[in-house]
């Protein structure tokens, strides 16, 4: 059984005692295993997993889904408010210093940590290689190739480089499948490397279909072309269900719901999906 519990997404869901921020949060029971997919921007996360009474006293594995300060900072909050992490994984190229820049200045957009934070505190931790099987029928996937778009089309995210601030390819991307009776479900942060690119990477070291995707499709500032292509190609694809949040954004939300393409919502804070 795969339950994925949204703990900090940009908008709140009919239960008004939870806080909402921009950032992405899950928290992931796969049978007896408990995952927490990114961990938000700051400790609100973890007010929300109090408010709902989820175990978080003892996570098998932390997925850091890349490097931006909202999917990844509240890792601090988590270690700090004395939460136990089995093991945390990252995508190569986490520890570079992720910004936005607009030519004349440069905002600072990483975690807020580094290697020497994780040996403080005893953190032990791995690298998302390519494929990589954490417990049966869990997998983390990274070093995605550019076949099916460009991904990252934002010129403004950047990174620091010996050369200077260079364009962020977001080679620390990290997303995760599950297996489950209905299909194999792919758990996305932001999609920097481009969704389509992501779910093909997926189903082609799997050999096997996704049946679901769940997360931030960032195209929130993608026009009706990229947000068209997006939906053909997930259908060709094969994929059924979308649960769609954070950075994807509503305009192009509405106009992949209306395609009639997938069954399709919206996963808010609070907001529970199952797939037995």
């Amino acid at each position: 059984m795969l339950r994925i519990t949204c703990l900090m997404e940009d908008a709140n869901s009919k239960n008004r005692s939870l806080v909402c921020e921009h950032g992405l949060s899950l928290f992931i029971e796969y049978d007896d295993v408990h995952i927490l997919f990114d961990c938000g921007a700051d400790d609100k996360f973890l007010f929300n997993a109090r408010r709902l009474g989820l175990p978080l006293s003892f996570v098998d594995h932390v997925v850091l889904s890349h490097g931006h300060y909202d999917h990844s900072s509240g890792f601090k909050d988590f270690i700090e408010h004395g939460f136990f992490c089995g093991n945390l994984h990252i995508g190569p190229g986490f520890w570079e210093k992720k910004y936005s820049g607009d030519g004349l200045k440069h905002t600072d957009l990483s975690s807020g940590f580094d290697l020497s934070y994780l040996s403080q505190h005893n953190v032990p931790f791995s690298i998302a290689d390519a494929c990589k099987t954490v417990v049966p029928g869990f997998y983390l996937f990274s070093s995605f190739e550019r076949n099916l778009e460009s991904g990252n089309t934002l010129k403004r995210f950047e990174k620091r480089s010996a050369d200077g601030f260079v364009p962020d390819r977001f080679d620390d991307e990290v997303a995760a499948v599950f297996e489950t009776e209905k299909g194999l479900v792919f758990i996305t942060g932001c999609s920097h490397s481009g969704i389509l690119n992501m779910v093909s990477a997926a189903s082609s070291r799997l050999e096997r279909g996704i049946y679901a995707v769940i997360g931030g499709l960032h195209l929130v500032e993608s026009g009706e072309e990229r947000i068209d292509n997006t939906v053909s190609g997930l259908k060709a694809l094969g994929v059924e269900v979308l649960g769609l949040c954070h950075c994807t954004g509503e305009a192009a939300e509405e106009r992949i719901r209306k395609s009639g393409h997938f069954e399709c919502f919206h996963l808010s804070v609070g907001d529970v999906v199952e797939f037995v």
